[in-house]
């Protein structure tokens, strides 16, 4: 996988815990160089702290965090809305309605969508969706970016490549620049893919953070990956 991904929650994991959060990394002081985290453990939740320095602890002597370094990178995000469908339709149709609405409005702000796709079995019935009669002539397909937000150490025409799979259920049915399409390239060691995406990231969002993404698919596994 690329090495800066931004991702707006992370699930985190104790050994000694039957529990685990997903969290909200969010500022736990006024200084916009803090960042904290909490960790969910079987007996009570533990408040972490961090500044500037990766492992160093706040000067209100708390436990030092236990999170990966890039997850005390994140700033506060909006308070999320869960949305329940009654089934796999209604989800698909409404994911797709957010679309259709998300690049109107990244287009008309900044001239580009820039969506990193997930890969699997879940997402693909809405790529189909997006590629159908009803959904595709209601986007810009030439502003739309395609990122992925994972994929497999494969050749592209694999049958186990994510981005197959998209190129199957969405991009033979569309009209899209092929600069648009960054694509891993799972045919590479995972080291020299990894790097070679970051590169890219960094080149198309120009800058040397984490990518700043209009729309991120995440998937979830049957086994809760």
């Amino acid at each position: 996988p690329p090495r800066s991904t931004l991702f707006p929650y992370t699930t985190l994991f104790r050994s000694d815990s039957t529990s685990a959060a997903a969290l909200r990394p969010s500022c736990s002081t006024s200084s916009k160089t803090a960042r904290s985290c909490a960790l969910l453990s079987t007996r009570a939740a533990t408040r972490i702290c961090s500044r500037r320095c990766r492992f160093k602890s706040c000067s209100r002597n708390a436990r030092r965090c236990a999170a990966p370094h890039i997850t005390r990178l994140f700033s506060a995000v909006s308070k999320p809305e869960v949305i329940i469908c009654r089934n796999p339709d209604e989800l698909n149709h409404r994911a797709a309605e957010q679309f259709v609405a998300l690049a109107a409005d990244a287009s008309a702000r900044a001239g580009r969508f820039a969506v990193a796709l997930s890969g699997g079995s879940t997402p693909k019935v809405l790529y189909a969706l997006l590629a159908s009669a009803a959904y595709r002539e209601r986007v810009d397909w030439s502003r739309v970016h395609l990122f992925w937000g994972d994929e497999r150490c494969v050749a592209p025409d694999h049958a186990e490549s994510n981005y197959r799979m998209v190129e199957e259920s969405l991009l033979s049915r569309l009209e899209m620049p092929l600069e648009n399409i960054h694509r891993m390239a799972g045919e590479k060691t995972p080291q020299a893919a990894a790097a070679d995406y970051q590169d890219e990231l960094g080149k198309f969002f120009n800058s040397t953070g984490l990518p700043r993404f209009d729309l991120i698919y995440l998937g979830l596994g049957e086994d809760g990956h």
